[in-house]
């Protein structure tokens, strides 16, 4: 599992700004405080290793030493860098450490030249920016712990190959795409499929496609038997497998507007999947129709698979 960054800025909301217009300011205590729940939701969530950028005030050091008797297995240190000189350059070079050392997330405390400064040095470590300054490209305000909860969450997330072998079936969407002549055809290595069909339009504008390829864990995901119902006339369907599940147009409302429709069930034991099979099968059909017709004009089409639903 990657490691976590922490990069505190003690003298965000500290300025002149705030002073004279009698603004509110976050004091030392509230960063630390912020930070050791930072520390706790991680711990909680499995998180293994954690490093807090040095800073002259050594917020990160109190926060380490406030959270530590309640960590069960989280690694949580200072990141070593050999002098600081109090300067936006601190923030710099502790971005460019955790990017070099392969960092999974970096949560910034800060203002917003505190985030630019981390985002121009971090390179495509993700970010989650807490306002502890002044904030207008990041002015949501966001609570420690819940920020501590994404950053593991995407370190969690974030194993090279895990999602890959979790979800065999991207391998073979990214197979056909690429048997149909899409382009830039990949499976990333968080397994998302990505993929391009070139416009012929010049100056149409790119429209992406995403849908996910899992499904809920309610019921089995296997050993599906998908049943056609032709040309429904109204009425009860039952399912076959389980008799006591009937689909009637008093529990299922949408059934007494598809008469003469073709309807798709499952059989009763497990889960049919439309969401998001039905989503995946929509955009292959389409990338496919597409690529056999060039004489439809359309701008460059962007597809994307990924392999769960909330975390992408």
């Amino acid at each position: 599992m990657k490691s976590v960054g922490i990069i505190v800025n003690p003298a965000a909301g500290k300025d002149l700004r705030r002073l004279v217009a009698y603004g509110t300011n976050s004091t030392h205590s509230e960063k630390i405080n912020a930070v050791v729940r930072m520390l706790r939701a991680l711990d909680a969530l499995g998180v293994t290793r954690l490093r807090i950028a040095p800073d002259p005030g050594k917020l990160g050091e109190r926060a380490i030493e406030t959270a530590a008797e309640g960590l069960q297995t989280l690694d949580a240190g200072i990141l070593e860098m050999p002098w600081l000189l109090g300067s936006r350059g601190d923030t710099e070079r502790a971005a460019a450490l955790m990017r070099e050392q392969d960092f999974g997330c970096i949560v910034v405390l800060g203002g917003d030249g505190t985030s630019r400064a981390v985002a121009a040095h971090c390179g495509e470590i993700p970010l989650i920016p807490v306002s502890t300054g002044t904030n207008n490209a990041f002015p949501r305000m966001l609570e420690g712990t819940l920020a501590g909860m994404a950053a593991a969450c995407i370190v969690r997330a974030a194993r090279p190959g895990e999602a890959q072998h979790r979800a065999p079936m991207l391998r073979l969407l990214a197979d056909e795409l690429r048997q149909m002549g899409a382009s830039d055809v990949r499976l990333t290595d968080y397994a998302c499929v990505l993929a391009t069909i070139p416009g012929n339009q010049p100056h149409a504008p790119a429209v992406a496609f995403l849908a996910h390829v899992d499904t809920a864990t309610d019921f089995s995901g296997s050993g599906v038997k998908p049943i056609v119902h032709r040309n429904y006339q109204g009425g009860p369907i039952t399912l076959p497998d389980d008799p006591a599940q009937v689909l009637t147009p008093e529990n299922s409302r949408f059934l007494s507007g598809q008469i003469g429709e073709d309807l798709v069930t499952a059989s009763g034991t497990t889960l049919l999947g439309a969401d998001d099979k039905a989503g995946v099968a929509i955009i292959m059909t389409l990338a496919a129709n597409l690529l056999a017709h060039p004489e439809i004009p359309h701008g460059d089409v962007r597809v994307c698979f990924t392999p769960d639903e909330e975390v992408g």
